[in-house]
Formats: C-alpha cells, sequence, structure tokens
C-alpha cells in the first residue's frame, strides 16, 4: 500500500507540472523593452503623444525665395562639431555680406544620416568667446506655424554662431462646464479658459550643405522640452535651416560675439542699414532740393517725409518768394485723380486752366498765388505759391518738369 501510495502522489505532481508547462505554450511570453543597445528611435515608438514631429507636413509647400547669386549660401545655427572656438575672431568685426535668404524646405524622405552633435548650451560657455564679447542680433526670424514649415540658408564665415530659440503656444479658447450644487446659484457653470494646446510643437533642423548631412536638431514641445533654448554653430560653412511646427509662434535670433571695441563700429553698421531700409519705404527722391532753385533759397520748418507723402515749403528771404511742393503716393492712378479733381473743385474761385503737365493738371496765377497741380503715375504733385509777390507760373511749370522726370526715372 506504501508503494502504490507513491506512486500515486508521483503521477499527481507529474501531470500537475505538465499542465503548467501546457500553460506557458499557449499564452507565451511579451517583451515590454526594445532589444539591447538599439538606437533607431522607431524602435521605440512614434515620437510624442500624436505621432511623428513631422506629421501633416508632406503637402506643404512654401515659396522660395532664390538669392542674388542664384546658390543657396547655408543658415547658421546650433552646433556642429569642429575646433572649439578661442575668442580671437572677435577682436576683429566683419560683418556678414551673404544675406539670410528664404529657400525650399527638404523633403523629409531620404536623408543622410545625422552626424554626432552633443548638447551644447551657449549660456554655459561664455566663456568660449572671451570675457570681453558682446552679443549683436544680426537677423531675427519670426514666423507663426500652422502645420507649415519654413526654410532659409545662411554661411557662417566667422563662427560662432549663436541661435536664440523662443516660443509661444498660439492659445485656444476652451470652454469648461461643471455642476454646482451649493451656494446662490446651483446648476450648470460654464467657465471660459483661455490655454496653449496640448499639441503645439516645433522643430528646427540644421543641415551642411557641403555633404546634405543634418547635424542638428533642436525644439519644442513633443520630444522637446518646453523652454526656451540658446544653441551655437560651432564650424563654419553654408548650412540650411529648415523650421517646422504647429500652434506655436517661434522666434529665431542669429547673433555674434564681438569684442566691446568692435561693438560701436557694429552698431554704427546697423544703424545704417535700419536707416536703408527706413528709407527704402519712402516716397524715393523724386522731389524738389535746394540744388533746383535758384541762390539764397532756404528750407523752412519742418520736413515731412513718409511712404505716402513728401511736403517742403522753401523761402527766399532776399525776395520773399515762397514756395511749398506737395507730393502724395497712392495705390492707383485712379486714386490720384480722384483727389486732382478735389483739388481743382477748391480752386474753382481761381479760374484754373489745363496745363500739359502731367495728366489732368491744372494751373492758374493771380496777384498773391500762383499753383501747379497734376498727376503723374501713382503720384499727386501739387507746386503751390502763396507770397507777394508769387513765384511765376512758368517757374513752377518749370519744376513741375523736373519732378515728373524724376518720377519716370524712378521707375
Amino acid at each position: 500500500m506504501e508503494r502504490g501510495e507513491k506512486y500515486r502522489r508521483t503521477g499527481v505532481l507529474l501531470l500537475a507540472v505538465s499542465i503548467v508547462i501546457m500553460y506557458t505554450m499557449i499564452c507565451g511570453c511579451v517583451e515590454v523593452t526594445p532589444p539591447a543597445g538599439e538606437k533607431n528611435a522607431s524602435a521605440y515608438g512614434s515620437a510624442g503623444s500624436s505621432g511623428s514631429l513631422t506629421s501633416g507636413l508632406e503637402n506643404r509647400t512654401p515659396s522660395p525665395l532664390p538669392s542674388a547669386s542664384g546658390s543657396p549660401a547655408g543658415q547658421g545655427s546650433t552646433q556642429v562639431s569642429g575646433q572649439p572656438e578661442t575668442g580671437s575672431n572677435t577682436s576683429q568685426l566683419t560683418p556678414p555680406e551673404v544675406p539670410v535668404v528664404k529657400v525650399t524646405p527638404r523633403s523629409l524622405q531620404g536623408l543622410p544620416t545625422p552626424t554626432e552633435a552633443h548638447s551644447y548650451s551657449a549660456l554655459n560657455n561664455r566663456s568660449a568667446i572671451g570675457p570681453n564679447a558682446e552679443f549683436v542680433t544680426i537677423y531675427d526670424i519670426n514666423h507663426s506655424f500652422s502645420n507649415d514649415a519654413v526654410a532659409y540658408t545662411y554661411t557662417v564665415e566667422n563662427p560662432p554662431l549663436y541661435v536664440d530659440l523662443k516660443f509661444a503656444p498660439i492659445n485656444e479658447t476652451h470652454v469648461i462646464s461643471y455642476d454646482k450644487r451649493t451656494g446662490d446659484k446651483e446648476g450648470q457653470i460654464d467657465l471660459t479658459v483661455n490655454r496653449p494646446p496640448r499639441d503645439a510643437w516645433f522643430e528646427m533642423r540644421v543641415y551642411n550643405l557641403r555633404d546634405g548631412s543634418e547635424v542638428l536638431a533642436e525644439g519644442f514641445g513633443k520630444t522637446y522640452s518646453q523652454s526656451n533654448k540658446t544653441v551655437v554653430l560651432r564650424s563654419s560653412g553654408s548650412y540650411q535651416f529648415d523650421l517646422l511646427g504647429n500652434d506655436v509662434n517661434a522666434t529665431v535670433v542669429l547673433k555674434v560675439p564681438v569684442s566691446s571695441a568692435a561693438l560701436d563700429q557694429f552698431q554704427n553698421v546697423t544703424s545704417l542699414i535700419d536707416t536703408k531700409k527706413h528709407e527704402a519705404g519712402l516716397i524715393p527722391a523724386i522731389y524738389l532740393t535746394l540744388s533746383d532753385l535758384p541762390t539764397d533759397w532756404k528750407v523752412s520748418g519742418d520736413v515731412t517725409h513718409t511712404a505716402s507723402q513728401y511736403q517742403s515749403i522753401f523761402v527766399n528771404p532776399s525776395s520773399g518768394y515762397k514756395l511749398e511742393q506737395t507730393i502724395k503716393k497712392f495705390d492707383s492712378t485712379d486714386k490720384a485723380m480722384a483727389s486732382l479733381a478735389d483739388l481743382k473743385s477748391a480752386a474753382s474761385s481761381d479760374n484754373p486752366a489745363a496745363t500739359l503737365i502731367g495728366h489732368g493738371g491744372f494751373q492758374f496765377e493771380t496777384v498773391r498765388k500762383t499753383e501747379v497741380a497734376f498727376v503723374q503715375g501713382l503720384y499727386l504733385v501739387e507746386l503751390t505759391s502763396y507770397s507777394v509777390p508769387a513765384v511765376s507760373l512758368t517757374d513752377l511749370q518749370r519744376y513741375g518738369v523736373i519732378i515728373v522726370s524724376r518720377i519716370n526715372s524712378s521707375g
């Protein structure tokens, strides 16, 4: 009996082990981490909570702006491996001559393998540019992203080039409803709040135009931290700078360090550039100047010079002559002609006659006032003398011909 009992127990134990083995074979095992040593990010699933960083960008069609030379000049940003800067380049100011050029973003397919790049914070490495260095801005890019992309190129001749990345998500309006069951007001309460969208993101990619490789990627949201950043490009060369994003305003500021001694010179150059930009938006030099008038004439009072109007007054102290010129620029010739008609109607009491200068013009001459007004292109020109004696009508006509010639030459 003892031997039989022993065999029964052994059989039960073997049966139990067999059941466990069969259950394990049926259910199988699940590995919850990628294979050891895997560096491909795709092994860890899609980036972020809403898929690929480039989701929805396949149909973007930004308009390229070709460079003046016909070839791209790479935009600088972030760090590229190379010799570290020593700060010696900050002793001499060389303002960049190659402009930042807007181009077409690269295709998201078939990009070369990125080169190795380490995280680098410009804020923690100021000593690399020397103790007396100052940062000056050379270009400022601002774009409001709505699931689109833009790209620029720039050539870095004297590294380092520092890049500030600043972000401002575009707020969305949400209505939060809840039931209130205590107090004076019971029932549903609607609360309107403005908050950034959860899927707002931005990415900056920098490519080396020499070999087409991606040298760095930085951004905001999804796999990137939601904070402003400063990164640096430490090697010379031509680079393309692609900016992608959605529901976010991004500002990309390119800066270079210069020595304190060179800072004044750089600021003078910057002021000159700003002045030229301002003048480019004003009415061009089609107006009369003192060189067009006889000697002894002077400018009286302030000169008005904007994008739509130029006005100045000349006086001759010895003779008592006074001459005013008013030039207005309109969006169309029809608008300029309509304004000329209003002037002619106001001068109806002086019996204005037609003038051959410009288009649709009129002229009149009295003891105390002479006037010539006409339209040329988009401009309405009015020359008036309201002194005793007044400038002769013949002289006003001659001055009008000078202005017509300058308008035609300005294009």
